[in-house]
């Protein structure tokens, strides 16, 4: 990826940024777009130009955030359905998940995130094992888990 696509695309990530924040205002762009140009420089400059850094993160983000919208329906629908039927069919369990991931940005996320996967919450860790409240043990979550650890171990 050339320089010059690499910077307008981070340019025009931090332009979305900043007109989220403001609001949209009109009036704010006197200051957002040179504090756009000032980020996306730094960004320029200080992001890996591997194709295991900015590439990979143009392609694997839509992934992820993709699994992330994917997996937030999922449980909502879940939990909404419980709510409405007369048995919920409720029977909470606490599974230990070994976790592959190296101890930093990836796990954290990880851990946030499986929260919002249907009937799912971290609730401790403890090494590499991971205690995960299961809302019903007859949901079958294992596979869930590893593919958010799989989209995770694949952003270098």
């Amino acid at each position: 990826m050339s320089s010059l696509v690499r910077f307008s695309v981070l340019f025009g990530l931090m332009l979305v940024c900043w007109w989220a924040l403001s609001e949209g205002d009109n009036q704010a762009w006197w200051f957002g777009v040179p504090l756009a140009l000032i980020a996306a420089g730094l960004m320029w400059r200080f992001w890996p130009k591997s194709r295991f850094g900015f590439t990979n993160v143009l392609t694997l983000l839509p992934k992820i955030i993709g699994f992330f919208l994917w997996q937030s329906w999922r449980g909502g629908w879940d939990v909404a359905k419980r709510a409405l039927s007369k048995n919920a069919g409720v029977n909470p369990v606490v599974i230990d998940y070994a976790l592959s991931l190296p101890i930093g940005w990836r796990r954290d996320i990880w851990l946030a995130t499986i929260g919002l996967m249907p009937g799912t919450l971290a609730v401790a860790i403890e090494g590499n094992l991971a205690k995960v409240h299961v809302l019903d043990k007859a949901l079958d979550v294992q596979p869930g888990l590893v593919a958010f650890e799989r989209l995770l171990l694949a952003w270098r």
